[in-house]
């Protein structure tokens, strides 16, 4: 192995050269005598300056002077650091004032994200199956969800249309899109009326999960914490499906499948173009969009998903124009309602959920309801205002009927459930007149009072 000389002048086994011999060594000499050989140079000759103004002004002078200011200069950039430094100490703090007012006044009552599997049952309202007093089912109310689904399970185009109804730049931004927001104030300020919001799909299904839908500002700082929170916790994919799963369609269906079964009679799976681009424009507003009130409405959004679709690349024109051009076929089941029966089933609703809360498992009530007495209330009533409504200056009508025991028998809240679901029977306030006097007399009756 070859003994390597590390001086970086030398090779090994290298030999001076004769040409170049080495230079002889000698002492160091001291610091005081060292190039003492050399001549020494000669003092050169100063010419004086004079001080020219800066336009500093000022008591002080704030002219030029040789030399680069020194101590003066010195003192000025000490000031400016100094001051600096109080600045950012003085935005620090009421930045972490700001943090704690926050917290204490908009996040105090936040709720806390539970496991990543409880997201998809959370606030999720029990099923009711309702039956008449001799056990025959009459109607079902509650959620309808259908199965979960991945996003692998759908087509391709049923996610994206509905990143293009609410949120197309869903995977460029975070929770919060200030972009959104700016460009929903601005339409919002040209229109001068809400016409466009600045939420992202997160704040949505934040918003749907666990929050309120109040319209304040508390609200919107929540839903935007929870919407980070859920962006932390879950990839943008497992947002997005989620979402699909959880959102609401209107006609008490949430989730994609079950407003595919409920609208279409089919899975998700098997979803067109067409009836994707349909649901996918109900999220936004699904009481005023609801296909059994208002399908002109919903196939009006419809096309304007199919633009947008098209626009983002996701679909050819053809594709959309074949869309638009044969809209969906919508389930009878879809379209039915609980006619005469649909004022009891909501007082019974709201009476139950008082007992059982909200994240109770799915129902079975069995109810006093009589069918054929309510049937014939209901058709009792509209022959009364039909035939005496206008002398009596009357347009609706109410009642109940009571058993011996106490039960309903008959619940009938209005003329038709369709055109108005305001149950005048418990929800208006009358002034009750002598129809109130039997209930005080038979008080009376009974503790012995006598006329």
């Amino acid at each position: 192995m070859t003994d390597w000389n590390l001086d970086p002048y030398k090779f090994p086994d290298s030999k001076p050269s004769p040409q170049a011999p080495a230079a002889p060594t000698r002492e160091p000499e001291p610091e005081e005598h060292f190039r003492a050989d050399l001549p020494k140079p000669k003092k050169a000759k100063l010419k004086k300056v004079k001080p020219v103004k800066t336009g500093g002004g000022g008591s002080g002078g704030g002219g030029f002077t040789p030399g680069g200011g020194g101590p003066r200069k010195a003192r000025k950039l000490g000031w400016l650091w100094t001051t600096l430094a109080v600045v950012a100490a003085v935005v620090a703090l009421l930045g972490l004032g700001g943090a704690v007012y926050v917290q204490q006044v908009y996040l105090k009552d936040i709720p806390a994200l539970p496991e990543r599997e409880a997201l998809y049952a959370i606030n999720r309202a029990p099923a009711i199956k309702f039956f008449d007093k001799t056990g025959v089912l009459i109607a079902s109310r509650g959620p309808k969800y259908g199965d979960r689904v991945t996003l692998g399970q759908l087509p391709d185009y049923v996610p994206r249309a509905f990143l293009a109804a609410e949120d197309r730049r869903f995977y460029q931004h975070g929770a919060v899109d200030p972009w959104a927001i700016i460009r929903a104030a601005r339409a919002n300020y040209a229109a001068g009326r809400v016409v466009e919001g600045g939420s992202t799909l997160s704040q949505q299904l934040a918003k749907g999960l666990f929050l309120t839908p109040d319209q304040t500002m508390t609200r919107k700082i929540q839903e935007a914490v929870m919407a980070q929170r859920l962006e932390k916790m879950l990839t943008k994919d497992e947002v997005l499906e989620l979402y699909l799963n959880r959102i609401y369609f209107g006609a008490n269906t949430f989730g994609i499948d079950g407003a595919s079964r409920t609208y279409f009679g089919k899975p998700a799976s098997q979803l067109s173009l067409s009836e994707a681009a349909l649901l996918a424009s109900l999220p936004k507003a699904p009481s005023r969009m609801a296909l059994n009130r208002n399908m002109s409405g919903a196939l009006e959004r419809q096309r304007l998903v199919l633009e947008r679709m098209q626009g983002e690349g996701w679909i050819t024109a053809d594709d959309a124009a074949a869309a638009a051009a044969r809209p969906p076929l919508i389930s009878p089941s879809a379209l039915a309602n609980d006619g005469d029966m649909g004022y009891a089933l909501d007082y019974a609703t709201n009476e139950v959920l008082k007992l059982v809360g909200p994240n109770s498992p799915d129902l079975m009530v069995r109810l006093t309801i009589d069918p054929k007495l309510q049937a014939t209330g209901a058709g009792i009533l509209r022959q009364v205002i039909a035939a005496e409504g206008k002398a009596a200056g009357a347009s609706q009508a109410s009642m109940v009927a009571l058993s011996a025991e106490g039960a309903i028998r008959t619940m009938v809240g209005g003329l038709d459930y369709n055109a108005s679901v305001f149950n005048r029977a418990v929800q208006a306030r009358r002034q009750p007149g002598s129809s109130f006097k039997p209930f005080v007399y038979a008080a009376a009756l009974e503790k012995g009072v006598m006329p």
